[in-house]
């Protein structure tokens, strides 16, 4: 998986695009909204096409624990990542613009870093992440190339 050469313009028409598309599981969560943006620099998707079959929460968290193997969001990420490859670990003191990141507040969740602030949906549409509340970050990943 390699970035297109236009992909931080590519990247920027996926945030305009999500702003004001409201959090739905299954059909717009964090793991459908990080899926999108990596296609939108790519043209691939990462993600199985399996994981993209929930209709609530309880299912998603299902299908995250079986991905996962028990381990979580950024487990289960890494599993995605073994089979689709184009992904590296990165420091997330060191996240630009397209890498993705797993963090937790109240839950975990897999954001979009826009250059500046990791970036996800939310209830009224496209959300920053507020850092001015606890937040673990677990994991952050960059795309290859």
């Amino acid at each position: 998986m390699r970035k297109y050469i236009d992909w931080k313009p590519k990247l920027r028409e996926f945030f305009d695009y999500a702003k004001d598309r409201k959090f739905v599981f299954g059909e717009w969560d964090c793991v459908i909204f990080t899926n999108t943006a990596i296609k939108y620099m790519t043209g691939k998707h990462l993600l199985p096409k399996t994981w993209k079959t929930w209709n609530s929460e309880s299912e998603a968290l299902e299908a995250i624990q079986k991905l996962g193997k028990g381990e979580g969001l950024a487990n289960a990420i890494d599993e995605a990542i073994k089979r689709s490859g184009g992904l590296t670990e990165v420091p997330i003191i060191s996240r630009q613009m397209g890498d993705i990141a797993v963090v937790k507040q109240e839950t975990e969740q897999v954001l979009v870093c826009d250059g500046y602030k990791l970036v996800g949906p939310s209830d009224s549409g496209l959300k920053v992440l507020n850092e001015a509340m606890p937040v673990e970050y677990i994991k952050c990943w960059r795309i290859n190339g």
